[in-house]
């Protein structure tokens, strides 16, 4: 298939099957851990959350906690949703990292409001930015009459 590729002249991504049996979902806003969900795959199939099941996981494990902050940082993003796996022999991988994660699904099934911690964030950066210098926290009071803090 390589060789067909190079031949067309065809540009494509090959990505190394790598079994598992779940996928991590870390969703990150800033360097906090926001939520975490387990994806499982049906047997006989690589991909995960194909049928929209999943368990909620309150405390990952600490190895994969903390390559999914690496990831988020390397890529740059403050809000962001890191796939992992948990290989058997070569340990964690990083699948992929994706800003947005789909954070309006995640409150509808975690009750963990993504968006809510995401304009917290935004407006303790804005609050603590040299550039933007102090900003009036009553010019962000319509964002509380909606319920986000």
């Amino acid at each position: 298939t390589v060789e067909f590729l190079n031949v067309r002249k065809e540009k494509a991504i090959l990505r190394e099957y790598i079994p598992s049996d779940k996928v991590y979902r870390l969703v990150f806003v800033g360097d906090k851990l926001a939520c975490c969900i387990i994806h499982p795959n049906r047997k006989g199939d690589f991909r995960s959350a194909i049928d929209g099941t999943y368990d909620i996981m309150e405390n990952p494990p600490s190895r994969i906690e903390e390559l999914g902050l690496k990831a988020a940082k390397a890529c740059g993003y403050a809000f962001v949703g890191v796939d992992i796996i948990d290989h058997a022999t070569r340990g964690p991988l990083v699948l992929e990292a994706n800003p947005p994660a789909n954070f309006t699904t995640i409150k509808e099934n975690t009750g963990v409001d993504i968006a809510a911690l995401i304009v917290d964030y935004l407006l303790t950066r804005a609050n603590t930015s040299r550039l933007l210098g102090s900003v009036n926290p009553e010019q962000w009071g319509r964002y509380a009459e909606r319920g986000v803090p």
